[in-house]
């Protein structure tokens, strides 16, 4: 899953758009995921001209397409057998990316299945190095008065790292901040009703 901007984000975040097919004799991983997709339409007068849809898959899998997929995220074999698509390079994802990835996929999927809205994906392309950003993130809420925002790094060292930074930020509006390897977790408004179920996802 992932998220879609329009530009589009796919997932958790989003909703996309797109048609695609196969141009590699590659086949996407039937596991695989899509993680993030972009779209742009142009158009004259209220009339669409062009659209072009690009997607990530959660193993580095690119495609690129031209027709709309109405609001539903594609699946891999989807993009890879619709005609209008075409593959792009691979993004090169280190194992750490990859585990940053699974673990981000696993917490939403946990937290979606017990009925709590869970909107996010990894960043992908990958951060550049030096980057202060969380390398994936979920949001999660039923309301404003649950929101949360769950950090995943590549290593703990990075999340360490930063976790000083998320805390001065959370000083400032009485949030608070809790740090698990890995992963980090932004309590808005604590204490909050989701608490239980995001510990237990998150932090699995």
């Amino acid at each position: 899953m992932g998220y879609l901007r329009v530009v589009v984000v796919v997932g958790a975040m989003a909703v996309v758009v797109g048609g695609c097919g196969s141009g590699s004799v590659r086949t996407a991983a039937a596991d695989a995921q899509v993680e993030s997709g972009s779209c742009q339409v142009s158009g004259v007068g209220g009339h669409t001209t062009s659209q072009s849809c690009s997607f990530v898959l959660s193993d580095g899998q690119q495609f690129r397409c031209r027709q709309a997929f109405e609001g539903q995220t594609p699946t891999a074999r989807v993009l890879e057998h619709t005609k209008g698509c075409v593959r792009l390079p691979s993004l090169k994802l280190s194992p750490a990316e990859r585990g940053m990835i699974a673990a981000l996929d696993k917490a939403r999927g946990c937290l979606t299945a017990k009925g709590i809205r869970a909107l996010g994906a990894p960043v992908l392309p990958p951060n550049p190095p030096g980057s202060d950003s969380a390398d994936g993130e979920i949001v999660v809420g039923r309301s404003a008065a649950d929101v949360v925002f769950i950090a995943f790094y590549t290593n703990t060292a990075r999340a360490q790292q930063l976790e000083a930074s998320l805390m001065r930020n959370a000083h400032r509006f009485k949030g608070q901040v809790e740090r698990h390897g890995a992963v980090t977790v932004l309590w808005v408004h604590p204490p909050s009703g989701v608490r239980a179920a995001v510990r237990a996802c998150a932090f699995a």
